[in-house]
């Protein structure tokens, strides 16, 4: 392989893979945070929301980059088809052929890149982002005066200071708490002092008066998803799943595409060139073949219980091969 063509492809390769990757990165991670902290139970303050669009930076740059591969070669293919390096590569008479070293190159390094975000990064970072939401969802913050509702218990005090609350009303189901002061400790556990509670209802209710009271307030903690599990954590869970008689199938799936994402990029790389070199716009082009292979990626999902996770994972990256293969194969 030619340093020099390597040098010149990559050149012509990377500007518009680094533009398409940014722009789509910002994008996703700006919607996947603002859905996340739309749902979320309580809003963090400012840092706790960047740490929140920090969290969703890998797994938005995971998807980022196979389309930028795709884009990147196809914007260099059609630049040197258009700017002449084509037509001179072939009068000194070296074949198209000789760039697919430099660009399969190209498609590995990023493939790595894309290996280390689906296995390590990527689970990290969606982890603390539903730390740093359920951190806010326990931060309670009451104001003097406004109720304050938390699962199905509602909070009031009419005076807020650092050191606790004064004044405070608590309504925990049928169950009506009234106390002087209290405080809510870490851990989410509200403490009363000096007070009195009341149970309503009829035949069973009943009044009793305390010096200090303790109750666990109802904090919504957001639900443990497979992309933030690591390859142990989910290589557990397929077990524990197995063990208990139940079909682990689509866990295995998601363990199994953290490898052929990865994988798909050398290829996507790959298919990007001879589509720039017949003429064919980059940004057409990356639509086309991506919607196309979402779509049987989607397919092949809801189908993981009939073909299998391996089949499931391993046929979108087939047809991308097949693909790859037959526009080489065309390329004079």
């Amino acid at each position: 392989m030619s340093v020099l063509l390597c040098r010149a492809l990559w050149a012509a390769a990377l500007p518009p893979l680094a533009v398409t990757a940014a722009g789509l990165v910002g994008v996703s991670a700006l919607l996947l945070a603002g859905q996340a902290l739309s749902l979320s139970a309580a809003l963090p303050g400012l840092w706790g929301t960047l740490g929140v669009l920090a969290g969703f930076l890998p797994g938005a740059l995971a998807a980022a980059l196979p389309v930028a591969a795709l884009v990147g070669t196809a914007t260099a293919g059609r630049g040197w088809a258009e700017g002449g390096e084509a037509r001179a590569l072939a009068v000194s008479g070296r074949s198209v052929w000789s760039l697919l070293a430099p660009v399969l190159l190209l498609g590995l390094l990023l493939g790595v890149a894309e290996a280390t975000l689906t296995h390590h990064l990527e689970p990290r970072g969606r982890a603390s982002v539903r730390r740093a939401l359920h951190a806010a969802a326990g931060a309670i913050a009451l104001r003097p005066g406004q109720p304050l509702v938390l699962g199905e218990t509602l909070l009031h005090a009419r005076t807020v200071q650092p050191g606790g609350y004064g004044d405070v009303f608590v309504a925990a189901g049928d169950v009506v708490f009234q106390a002087e002061s209290g405080g809510v400790r870490p851990g989410g556990v509200l403490s009363l002092a000096e007070g009195g509670a009341v149970r309503l209802g009829e035949g069973m209710g009943w009044s009793l008066s305390f010096g200090t009271a303790e109750l666990a307030l109802d904090i919504p903690s957001p639900r443990v998803e497979l992309v933030e599990r690591s390859g142990a954590s989910l290589r557990d869970l397929i077990a524990r799943t197995e063990a208990s008689g139940r079909s682990a199938s689509y866990e295995q799936l998601v363990l199994l595409k953290r490898s052929t994402l990865p994988l798909s990029l050398p290829v996507l790389a790959a298919l990007g060139l001879p589509l720039g070199l017949r003429g064919a716009r980059p940004a057409v082009a990356a639509v086309g073949v991506v919607l196309g292979w979402w779509t049987l990626t989607r397919l092949c999902d809801q189908a993981v219980g009939s073909l299998g996770p391996q089949w499931a994972a391993a046929i979108p990256l087939a047809a991308l091969l097949l693909v790859a293969a037959v526009s080489w194969g065309r390329q004079r």
